[in-house]
Formats: C-alpha cells, sequence, structure tokens
C-alpha cells in the first residue's frame, strides 16, 4: 500500500483542476505545481525555487516556519 495519496491519485483528482497547488521538497522549494498555481505568478520561473523566495518576489511578506 503506497505511503502517499499522491503516490496513487494526482493533485488535480484529489483537490480539483481549478484550485491553484504546488508540491515542495523538504527544503520549501517548489518541485511540482499545476496550470492554475502558475497562473497566479505570471512570468515568474517556478520550478526549483523556494516558496519564501516565490512569494518574497510576487510582494507577499510572511514567515515561514
Amino acid at each position: 500500500m503506497p505511503s502517499s495519496i499522491f503516490a496513487k491519485y494526482s493533485p488535480e483528482i484529489i483537490f480539483g483542476e481549478t484550485t491553484p497547488i504546488a508540491i515542495t521538497d523538504n527544503e520549501l522549494k517548489i518541485t511540482w505545481f499545476n496550470n492554475s498555481f502558475k497562473e497566479n505568478f505570471p512570468g515568474y520561473k517556478l520550478k526549483g525555487k523556494t516558496l519564501a523566495s516565490l512569494l518574497s518576489s510576487a510582494g507577499i511578506e510572511k514567515e515561514i516556519q
């Protein structure tokens, strides 16, 4: 039995196609995102960027723990 629901189902199946979704690794680097998420950051390179730096470059300042 898979340890993760994502191993069996795509995030779009779980959350729906219109919900913005990004998946990060342990260091909060974006490893996967859907088109709805990308639409929120036009012109930004997303893959491999940290979630904190992406939000900061978009003018969103919040401490991430």
